[in-house]
């Protein structure tokens, strides 16, 4: 842009009728030409983010409810000699199962949507060997960190309060 008055000055000066305006470095002019695509992927970035925040809400509250509902269960299972660690695995391990199966119908729908997406996502190639991998690594995290209270507050039931409650 230091430039800018010296070519205003030479323009002029070969033709005096000629306006320079709306002048910009070609750095400009390049972020100018990507705005689309920028703004068209933080788009989907927030979208992504707020998805993912549903998820953890929903799988917190499936999760929650599923406890509530086997109180009696777990109760009878602490009773009779059922460890406290064993409660814990056993919600753990039922929410890794019904996560891997989201999972796989997941990874199904988005190998089918990746044409469509592939124009979106800049950087990403549809057979680049981290995402999906990448992708499910943090689904399934995400989907054990939410189901980790219910699991704990199962874990710690006192059994005759759990048998005393219909």
């Amino acid at each position: 842009m230091m430039l800018l008055p010296a070519l205003q000055r030479i323009v002029a000066g070969l033709d005096p009728e000629l306006p320079v305006q709306g002048a910009r470095t070609m750095r400009d002019n390049v972020f100018l030409v990507h705005s689309y695509e920028r703004f068209s992927t933080l788009l989907l970035a927030v979208f992504a983010a707020l998805a993912l925040g549903l998820a953890i809400v929903g799988i917190y509250g499936v999760f929650s409810y599923a406890v509530a509902a086997r109180t009696r269960e777990f109760g009878i299972r602490l009773a009779t000699g059922a460890r406290r660690e064993d409660i814990l695995r056993l919600v753990l391990r039922e929410a890794a199962i019904l996560s891997g199966a989201g999972l796989a119908v997941g990874l199904l729908g988005a190998m089918a949507a990746t044409r469509l997406l592939g124009s979106l996502i800049g950087g990403v190639a549809r057979s680049d060997p981290w995402t999906y991998p990448a992708t499910a690594a943090v689904l399934l995290g995400t989907a054990l960190a939410a189901s980790y209270l219910p699991a704990r507050r199962a874990a710690r039931l006192d059994p005759l309060q759990a048998l005393r409650q219909e």
